[in-house]
């Protein structure tokens, strides 16, 4: 299911020296992003605070009479955006006071992500990208719906939001989630025998762990929050840098434990990967496993299977062809030990009648006569 984060920023931004006319006297306006929900059809959505304790934010200012420059109202590297409190905040803020722009014809445009473990090679108001970024285990990296030509705070109910009025930013995951289980079926046959399956080996090989997310913006002429666009839909470009993942590598016997049940045990939980196409022979599960038989007078046999199958060859209602961004794949490996009984099967031939020939004997020549 897919995540959703909002932040609604409570308005921005200190007087400019470039700023020519002015709004009526009043008090400035100070900015303070505060936690929302989403509220479209079917979209699951969480607290920010669950997926980050603070974001990166850029503010591009075009200030009245110069509109056609852009300056950058948070600096060129951006502000660092953290809650109040946690693990519930009540408002979002930088470290720095920023105020509303006094004239009504001045705006801001605001360009807000979160990398946990890097940064965007580009961040303006029209490109976000990461360039040849590899994603190691642990990386979580997320964008907000870019904030056109905002200078006032807005009414939430605008945008499908609760909260106080602001700013929103909905954030979606750039990597997309990976899960994997594995249970057995079929282990007794309702009477004496019973098998045990556990699992000795359990990798998956050939995932791409690097590549190039390029998302472009333009300007709607309105103010609203716009989605980035990705020229390469919901995966990543130019995947490449293969790698394994082991899960579980051991020689198994009978004092393991952990076998198998109908009930799934999970192998791994929540891995965030680089989105990517699955292609034959590229992503790949290796898996090992023992199984046990056993009857009334107790384990009898052991026999040791190797499988390697692609990750294209899971069934599903709906074929996973790859795994994109903002979305969460769980597969489930079930295995059944369970084989035919062996039997005799004894089968008797049917005669098959051969001509052996002929042999004629005479009186005339080579036949020994006897007397009598």
């Amino acid at each position: 299911m897919k995540k959703y984060f909002i932040l609604a920023a409570c308005a921005l931004v200190a007087s400019v020296a470039c700023t020519k006319s002015e709004k009526a006297d009043g008090p400035d306006v100070k900015i303070a992003f505060q936690v929302a929900d989403y509220k479209a059809q079917t979209k699951a959505n969480v607290g920010a605070s669950t997926e980050f304790k603070s974001f990166k934010c850029k503010a591009f200012l075009h200030a009245d009479g110069y509109e056609s420059i852009t300056q950058d109202f948070f600096g060129a590297d951006g502000e660092t955006i953290v809650p109040d409190a946690l693990p519930n905040p009540t408002q979002w803020a930088p470290s720095h006071d920023y105020y509303w722009p006094k004239s009504n014809q001045s705006y801001i445009n605001f360009v807000a992500w979160y990398d946990k473990n890097g940064a965007p090679t580009t961040a303006t108001e029209t490109a976000l990208e990461w360039s040849n970024r590899v994603v190691a285990p642990g990386d979580t990296i997320l964008f907000a719906n870019e904030a056109w030509r905002y200078n006032k705070n807005n009414d939430p109910a605008t945008y499908g939001i609760e909260a106080s009025k602001g700013v929103p930013m909905l954030f979606h995951h750039a990597l997309a989630q990976l899960s994997l289980k594995a249970k057995g079926v079929d282990l007794n046959d309702g009477a004496t025998n019973y098998w045990r399956v556990v699992l000795d080996t359990v990798k998956i090989s050939g995932v791409y762990n690097t590549g190039t997310l390029a998302l472009t913006n333009s300007d709607p002429s309105s103010t609203q929050e716009k989605a980035w666009a990705n020229a390469d839909g919901k995966v990543w470009s130019s995947p490449s840098n293969a790698v394994e993942t082991a899960l579980i590598e051991r020689e198994s016997d009978l004092s393991v434990v952990d076998s198998l049940t109908v009930n799934p045990t999970v192998l791994l939980a929540g891995h965030n990967v680089l989105p990517q196409a699955l292609v034959d022979g590229q992503q790949q599960v290796t898996v090992v496993f023992s199984i046990y038989r056993k009857n009334a007078n107790g384990y009898y046999s052991k026999e040791r299977i190797k499988h390697v199958f692609d990750l294209n060859d899971f069934t599903a209602s709906t074929p996973v062809t790859a795994w994109e961004m903002n979305k969460k794949i769980t597969y489930t490996i079930i295995i059944n030990p369970k084989t035919e009984k062996v039997l005799l099967d004894p089968v008797v031939e049917e005669w098959e009648e051969v001509d052996g020939g002929e042999y004629q004997i005479g009186t005339g020549t080579d036949g020994e006569r006897l007397n009598g």
